[in-house]
């Protein structure tokens, strides 16, 4: 099984990898950790050439570059193997609350609701306001394994902080 690591490869830098004979053969793996936390700078052409049966996208909140996008998950799904590829976001699979929800902030055995008045969301300090209302009481983890013969993907969801498991699932080649 083959697993490519991407770092922070752009468009230009995936062109340019993408030039040497015969890479896109060399690129194909099964797991995919995604580039530059899901960005709009991407290579559908270096998606294609990975050809991922997984996906992985990491990305945080903090500050908010509005990653990973919708056309870069969406470029993931058309770049993907087989019948269902799996793409992953961390972002995605955080758990968050309303924070101003009494009764949700009480079953998250946070202290107390986080309240305010209208907003009006044209200005940047409104739009942090109302983001800090929003409590993440989960990060998104995203956890792939292999025994040498089948791959096996988990994601942690707030339930009794359970994994939620997708596999096994054997290698497509």
């Amino acid at each position: 099984m083959r697993t490519f690591f991407s770092g922070d490869l752009n468009v230009e830098g995936s062109q340019h990898l993408l030039s040497f004979p015969g890479v896109a053969l060399q690129l194909n793996a099964h797991v995919f950790k995604t580039p530059h936390h899901g960005s709009h700078e991407y290579s559908q052409q270096l998606f294609n050439s990975v050809n991922p049966m997984i996906s992985i996208v990491s990305s945080g909140d903090s500050p908010d570059h509005g990653h990973p996008r919708a056309v870069f998950l969406g470029a993931l799904g058309l770049a993907g193997r087989g019948e269902q590829p799996l793409v992953f976001a961390t972002e995605i699979a955080a758990t968050f609350i309303d924070a101003g929800d009494a009764e949700a902030v009480a079953s998250a055995g946070i202290d107390e609701p986080i309240t305010f008045g209208e907003l009006d969301f044209s200005t940047s300090q409104a739009n942090a306001i109302a983001r800090r209302r929003f409590k993440k009481i989960l990060p998104g983890i995203i956890n792939v394994r292999t025994d040498g013969q089948r791959l096996f993907a988990f994601r942690r969801v707030q339930q009794s902080y359970q994994w939620e498991a997708y596999g096994p699932i054997a290698p497509i080649d």
